[in-house]
């Protein structure tokens, strides 16, 4: 691991800044009161090619797509929703994406990283569709399928957002976004028995059509979903047995000849089936679905999916922005479904490589994980912790020795590099790139459910460019038992027990933005927190001050 160790925790280098002592207060609000500003609401419809990072042309427009490649063309693409107290927050109300942008500054905090197809320094390459499906979600749900024991994850990208699973409402001094993660429809758009010209006409020949210019009937798509479904057809036997065979096992095959999906399909491969008729057929219906079933006399067994509605609520006061996911707010069937965890905002604020810029990890005295010296090792790196240690009653030990997390607190900044392309007349081409840099960064601090929360400093390196900090919240403790410990068995099983009590308060996250030198001197702003750590040590020093939890040293203390 590629660290480097602060000399002392973050409450000693404030020391550093100015003589405090501890004390305990009641917490008084700070908020200040101030005009409310609502702007216009958009339906959940994309405004970009999201994976493709770049702005929607018209169809059949020759003009090149403008790549979303700044931190300006990002906001331009999203809907300014509410402003207060020299901060306002831009939403994408199709993606759930949020902006908060400071109006002295000109600096913005992204939930996601803007430039999703940077390439990685490794290979060069941009990101999969997979990973920047994973780069754009705001929500991560972990959970077990009671039925059959396997855990799943779903990134809110995917699984709410290109499913048009999204609201965003405004709310006192904000924004409220809401996310259904999962399939709100029981039923999948795929039809498991169905007359064999009808699926050629309403599904294969249209699919061809719409491949015709990718290799038609020997497109990939078009072969995997024809693979799946199996031609159930009487006068295609050659024997009577073979006939008596076929319509003792499909009745319906003594009146027509159906397609029949493969009995051995599995889930996942239901669901690329259906993304496959979804996109090439869009004219088939769950009607079109019922029809098809009700004559060919099918009866569907599909059972409930699994479905996860939360929110995730923006606020904005003085000191900047607010994050707030209610607990009791979370909805899903107990019964089918056990929640194991959620990441809040995994990619707020992440750092990029090749950028110079540090991760600061509140692991033992504190550590800084150098963006560059990540880089120069060529893979992932990953460091966990639970916030204020392990909690023997809940979880067991693991890993290797670990300093404990003394601060709900973390952050980013880094040096962000870019380039813009400028007439030059000295230039062969009349153009020539200019290289600028400005730093950025924030400060988190855990505000409410801290002591529920795993932190994992994550530097993917190989597969994306991005470093960040991912908040893992536990709505129910849980306790896995090695069984060996117990009893004379030959393997290591484990007995997970989870608590009978969840978590009913909120998880809440306030970030406090960090802002470059250059920046403060052009603005003439004096009163600001520079993009390092020792910005963070002051941030959060005054943060503990607002709140009663520490005061300055007086004369009368010192003697």
């Amino acid at each position: 691991m590629v660290t480097k160790r602060i000399i002392s925790t973050l409450l000693a280098v404030v020391m550093l800044l100015s003589a405090l002592v501890i004390t305990v207060g009641a917490e008084e609000s700070t908020e200040t009161e101030a005009p409310v500003y609502t702007y216009n609401t958009t339906n959940a419809t994309p405004t970009m090619d999201y994976l493709a990072g770049a702005t929607i042309l018209p169809e059949g427009s020759t003009e090149e797509p403008v790549a979303i490649d700044s931190p300006e063309k990002k906001l331009s693409m999203m809907d300014l929703r509410f402003e207060k107290d020299g901060y306002r927050l831009y939403v994408d109300a199709y993606s759930g994406e949020v902006a908060t942008y400071c109006v002295e500054t000109g600096e913005t905090l992204f939930t996601n990283p803007y430039n999703i197809n940077s390439p990685t320094s490794v290979d060069g390459k941009a990101p999969t569709d997979s990973i920047k499906s994973q780069l754009l979600s705001q929500l991560v749900v972990k959970y077990t399928d009671l039925a059959t024991g396997n855990e799943n994850t779903y990134y809110s990208y995917e699984w709410a957002a290109s499913r048009g699973q999204i609201d965003v409402k405004n709310i006192k001094n904000g924004v409220r976004v809401e996310y259904t993660i999962g399939r709100e429809e029981s039923r999948m758009l795929v039809p498991r028995q169905i007359e064999k010209s009808s699926f050629e006409t309403k599904i294969l020949n249209v699919i061809a059509e719409a491949l015709k210019d990718e290799g038609g009937e020997n497109n990939f798509d078009y072969r995997k979903l024809k693979a799946y479904f199996v031609l159930k057809d009487a006068s295609a036997q050659t024997t009577q047995e073979a006939i008596d065979d076929l319509h003792k096992n499909y009745p319906i095959t003594k009146k027509m000849a159906v397609y029949v999906l493969d009995s051995t399909t599995q889930a996942t491969e239901v669901a690329r089936l259906e993304q496959i008729i979804k996109k090439y057929a869009p004219s088939y219906s769950y009607e079109d679905l019922d029809e098809d079933h009700m004559l060919t006399e099918y009866e569907s067994e599909d059972e409930n999916p699994p479905l996860f509605k939360m929110a995730l609520e923006y606020t904005l006061d003085k000191y900047g922005v607010s994050v707030r996911l209610p607990a009791n707010g979370i909805r899903f069937n107990e019964t089918l479904y056990q929640l194991l965890g959620i990441e809040i905002l995994p990619y707020m604020g992440a750092g990029k490589n090749p950028d110079k810029g540090n991760i600061f990890f509140p692991d033992g005295s504190g550590a800084l994980f150098d963006f560059e010296k990540i880089e120069a090792l060529g893979s992932s790196t990953t460091v966990t912790g639970k916030v204020y240690g392990q909690d023997y009653a809940y979880h067991t030990i693991s890993g290797t020795h670990q300093e404990i997390i003394r601060y709900p607190v973390f952050g980013v900044y880094e040096t962000e590099t870019f380039e813009t392309v400028v007439p030059d007349e000295t230039s062969e081409t009349g153009e020539s790139v200019v290289t600028t840099e400005k730093d950025r960064g924030f400060l988190a601090v855990v505000e409410e459910g801290d002591a529920l929360m795993e932190l994992s400093a994550y530097c993917a390196v190989r597969t994306s460019p991005y470093n960040t900090v991912k908040m893992l919240v536990y709505p129910r403790p849980q306790d896995t038992y090695n069984i060996a410990d117990a009893i004379s068995v030959g393997t290591n099983d484990t007995w997970t027990v989870v608590s009978s009590r969840k978590y009913t308060g909120n998880y809440k996250v306030r970030y406090i933005m960090l802002t470059d030198d250059d920046v403060a001197a052009e603005k003439e702003i004096e009163d600001y927190y520079s993009c390092d750590y020792v910005g963070m040590a002051k941030a959060y020093r005054e943060y503990l001050e607002r709140n009663e939890v520490l005061t300055k040293l007086t004369e009368e203390d010192v003697k």
